[in-house]
């Protein structure tokens, strides 16, 4: 086994001819330090060798007192040294990244990782479907952390990578990473968090499971219709901590034109409304998979196959009884950012049935009706941008008022 410490400088690669040996593995490994009562995430940088890797298999290792280890792709052609605020970082070993690696460095996939303290994805696969990482390629450890114990811990956490020769793969894998960014759990009570992203071309599943933060109490992940009308279950769970993998062996097949519908179950006892973030003062509701053949697109339910705009291609499912014109008003009224609790209480009021039809008339004006209305919205005024919206997205606004709750 080829292993690479959690203590080396950051030009630190993995060994040039690990893919070239069949079945040889190589781990990536972060030490930590955690104080009492602290939550932190950390990250450490990996330089992938010149001749890149073909993954077939993973298995993950970590100590009590993290709740997740991940490995993310990068764009990064060598380890940078800021992050993408401007500033400085010392990223020679382990570093803090306190609000998760997404939030402060450039990432644009998923590689591996799991929920589990011990997780292995198994042998049971096709032999000859693989993950790829490029030569040279930045990748970007993250473990988060929390220790709710009175004494300071030491921790550890591994991901092995079981790699492939090149000539044996015939088919590249992927990992698909869908993040519902409306999530709003009023406490004390009860709620629902439901997204459903399309299925773009024809797929083999490999794997699945599920990712909640502390109140998630239940799981379900179904593949369905336009309609949301389910066909297959693909996963379910109760738990947001020991995720179980779900493996399919030799692969489910997901149809063009069918959807991964998911909703995570929620229990607030606190009393504030709690929504969707990086924390476990928040929440998260996510479906992960790998499957074949590699779509960056399919991958983060987007339209294109940049990781920030995830969330283009799907749709919210509300559990409320607001018709889709009334949602459709209510969103035009709320603040637009990430973790606005006005937008995401619109969403999450809004009833079943208006999913499609709220979806498509938001994305329309979300995207400023394809970009006809920009330079309005930008320099007209408010009133000047609904006019134009108004004229722009007639169609989806028009269907959007007419689909009742029934």
């Amino acid at each position: 086994m080829i292993l690479v410490s959690g203590c080396g400088s950051p030009s630190s690669s993995l060994a040039p001819d690990a893919y070239l040996q069949a079945g040889a593995t190589v781990a990536l490994t972060m030490q930590s330090s955690i104080d009492s009562q602290q939550e932190i995430e950390r990250c450490r940088f990996f330089v992938a060798p010149p001749e890149g890797m073909w993954i077939n298999r993973q298995a993950t290792s970590f100590t009590p007192g993290s709740h997740h280890v991940l490995l993310f792709s990068t764009p990064y052609t060598q380890v940078p040294s800021e992050d993408t605020h401007g500033a400085a970082r010392d990223v020679s070993g382990v570093f803090d990244c306190a609000n998760g690696a997404p939030a402060d460095w450039n990432i644009d996939g998923v590689v591996g990782g799991a929920q589990s303290p011990e997780t292995d994805t198994g042998t049971d696969g096709p032999p000859d479907v693989a993950l790829k990482v490029a030569g040279g390629a930045v990748l970007l450890m993250n473990a988060h952390y929390l220790n709710a114990s009175p004494n300071q811990v030491e921790t550890h956490a591994t991901i092995t990578l079981y790699t492939l020769p090149a000539a044996e793969v015939h088919h590249e894998a992927g990992v698909l990473f869908f993040y519902n960014f409306y999530i709003r759990v009023p406490g004390p009570g009860d709620a629902e968090a439901r997204m459903r992203c399309p299925i773009t071309q024809d797929i083999t599943l490999l794997s699945a499971q599920s990712h909640m933060h502390r109140r998630g109490v239940g799981y379900q992940a179904d593949l369905t219709d336009g309609a949301g009308l389910a066909s297959q279950q693909l996963y379910t769970n109760d738990s947001w901590e020991n995720v179980p993998i779900r493996s399919f062996g030799a692969g489910l097949a997901l149809p063009a034109g069918a959807f991964v519908d998911y909703r995570c179950a929620y229990h607030n006892e606190e009393p504030r409304t709690v929504l969707q973030g990086l924390s476990t003062r928040d929440e998260m509701c996510m479906f992960i998979g790998t499957y074949y053949p590699r779509s960056p697109q399919l991958e983060h339910c987007a339209i294109d196959d940049d990781f920030y705009t995830s969330d283009l291609a799907a749709v919210h499912v509300g559990s409320g009884a607001t018709s889709c014109g009334d949602s459709l008003a209510c969103l035009g009224n709320a603040r637009t950012d990430d973790n606005s609790d006005s937008y995401t209480a619109c969403i999450a009021a809004s009833c079943p049935p208006a999913a499609n039809a709220l979806a498509d008339a938001e994305k329309c004006r979300g995207g400023r009706a394809g970009g006809a209305c920009s330079d309005t919205c930008d320099h007209a005024g408010a009133a000047a941008c609904a006019d134009c919206l108004e004229q722009n997205c007639a169609a989806p606004f028009a269907a959007c008022r007419q689909t009742t709750c029934d």
